[in-house]
């Protein structure tokens, strides 16, 4: 008799939810492509419902040259109407430039890092955060014991939020930025020091 995989209720949806949540939700990730292909994805979610998203996935890979950040951070003007004109993805022209911007936050970071993921993993110390079912989730970590090392990671100089120090690392020190602030290069400006239009510009 087949036993029947236990599934959150929001992943019976559709057989891509099911797929999604079976080999990739909770699922550790190391690689850089996958990791900003997630990092593109969640980005155009949204406003929308992450099932709109999967469905266009495929779309999105085509259209992004294969997630690879690299490409993604030389479009220009052409390529952007091209992609507005994409009936295959989420035809928003903030979204589009916020994913532009972020590509080459992203490979500034692996410049800096070695790779996205080690920046990435720093922020929870290199591993997962697991928890008991009902048991809440850790918000804060404190500096670590004995004599610090140079800091790499923001998480090792204060206790604060998690989240807080994750925002305030990469839409405030760095040049990543949402859909909504691609719209406003002298926020952006004033944020990073990089004059509009400039590296990390949309």
């Amino acid at each position: 008799m087949a036993v029947r995989k236990r599934r959150c209720a929001w992943a019976e949806s559709s057989d891509l939810m099911r797929a999604y949540h079976d080999d990739e939700w909770g699922v550790p990730s190391h690689d850089d492509r996958h990791l900003f292909e997630m990092l593109v994805l969640e980005g155009a979610q949204a406003g929308l419902s992450w099932s709109t998203i999967l469905n266009k996935r495929a779309a999105y890979r085509r259209a992004f040259d294969g997630f690879d950040p690299a490409r993604v951070a030389r479009y220009r003007d052409a390529r952007a109407a091209k992609l507005l004109a994409d009936p295959g993805i989420v035809r928003n022209r903030l979204k589009i430039a916020s994913t532009v911007t972020n590509a080459k936050a992203f490979l500034a970071v692996r410049k800096e890092f070695g790779s996205f993921s080690a920046y990435a993993w720093a922020f929870v110390g290199g591993k997962p955060v697991r928890r008991r079912r009902g048991a809440r989730v850790p918000a804060r970590r404190g500096p670590p014991r004995g004599p610090a090392p140079a800091p790499r990671c923001p998480l090792q100089v204060a206790p604060r939020p998690r989240s807080g120090t994750i925002s305030a690392e990469c839409l405030g020190r760095r040049t990543w930025c949402t859909a909504g602030e691609a719209a406003s290069p002298s926020r952006r400006s004033r944020r990073s020091g990089s004059p509009p239009g400039g590296p990390g510009g949309a």
